[in-house]
This record gives structure tokens, sequence and C-alpha cells, in this order.
């Protein structure tokens, strides 16, 4: 920064001088205005020193300020993501609900189906054991029919034998 002031102050020194020395030789300068020249350039230097502080404090406050308020954002917007994580782990969270529901009832519903299939052979069974019975009953039954149609006619023949008689 000092180093700017200088540069400045050597170049105005010299547009003062190139000046100086265009102008006729006829004005003549004295040391005492130089001196006062000089005196208010410094002066001119001090104070476009103070303003260059002045701007630097105030430009470093609105960086600070700036940078402030960006971390501020970037916390929101970081809590916005956060709310939006747990959005998502909670949505997660249901469909992981749901899909174990599902597959519990497709379990239950398959088990339930297996019950009732194994229920369905174990009742043909036993209505195929009882068609066999009635079967065999039906088997049994004519063959009395037949035996008690065989006594009813020798039970004729007696009759008729012992009616002639």
């Amino acid at each position: 920064m000092h180093r700017t002031l200088r540069i400045s102050t050597t170049v105005v020194l010299w547009v003062l001088l190139g000046q100086a020395f265009a102008q006729e030789q006829e004005v003549t300068i004295t040391s005492r205005e130089v001196v006062e020249r000089l005196i208010r350039l410094e002066e001119g230097q001090k104070t476009l020193t103070q303003r260059l502080e002045d701007v630097n404090t105030t430009l470093n406050k609105r960086i600070d300020d700036l940078r402030v308020e960006m971390n501020q954002r970037f916390e929101q917007v970081d809590r916005r993501f956060d709310d939006m994580n747990n959005r998502f782990n909670d949505i997660m969270t249901l469909l992981h609900i749901i899909i174990s529901t599902l597959v519990a009832l497709v379990l239950a519903i398959a088990g339930a189906g297996f019950l009732m299939w194994r229920k369905i052979l174990t009742v043909d069974a036993a209505v195929q054991t009882k068609i066999g019975l009635d079967q065999s009953v039906r088997d049994q039954v004519l063959h009395l029919e037949q035996e008690i149609g065989f006594v009813k006619g020798k039970i004729k023949e007696l009759s008729e034998a012992l009616g002639k008689r």
C-alpha cells in the first residue's frame, strides 16, 4: 500500500515537474513555493492514505459480512439437505414396512393354500376310502339280496311241496 502511494506521489511529481519544465523559463518557482506544494502533496497523500485505509476497512467489513451471510445460507442449505435425508429415510422405512407386510401376506396366503390343499387331499382320501367301503357294502348287500332271493325261492318250493301234500 505504501509502495502504491510512493509510486503515485512520484508520478504526480514527474507530471508537475514535466509541466514546470514544459512552460517557459520566465516563471520561476521559489523554493518556498516548492516546499508549500510538497507539503500540500504530503497532506494529499495522507488524505489519500486515510481514504484508502477507510475503503480497505469498509471493504473488509463488507467481505466479512458477506462471508457470515454465505455461511448462514450454507447452514440453511445443510439443514434442508438433512431434512430431505430424514424424509427419504422415513419413506424408505415406510417402504420396508409395506414390503414386509406384503411378503407376510403372500406367505400367509401360500400357507393357507397349502393347508387347504392338504385338507382337500385328506378329505379326498377319506371320500375314496368311504366310496371303497360303500362299494364293498353294496357288494355285500347285493350278495345278501341274491341269497335272500335264493332262500325265498327255496321257501316257495318247500311251501309248494308241502302244500301238495
